[in-house]
């Protein structure tokens, strides 16, 4: 259980990763929940809200800036 809790991430380590605000990250999940462009996937377990950390990185490399 632990092995397979280690492929997710709580709203907490997400907000840390990605540097943001509660209110960002609700925003992001907003627009999935609206099937629009530029949201992150989540789900729902036992009552947390979990991201799968594939998904955050695919989210980060799309929605990334690369500058040189």
């Amino acid at each position: 259980d632990k092995l397979m809790m280690s492929m997710f991430l709580t709203r907490n380590e997400v907000m840390d990763i990605l540097r943001i605000s509660s209110s960002t990250l609700q925003r992001y999940m907003k627009k999935q929940d609206e099937e629009k462009e530029g949201g992150i996937e989540y789900f729902k377990f036992r009552g947390r809200v979990l991201f799968n950390k594939d998904k955050l990185e695919e989210f980060v490399n799309h929605n990334s800036v690369v500058t040189s």
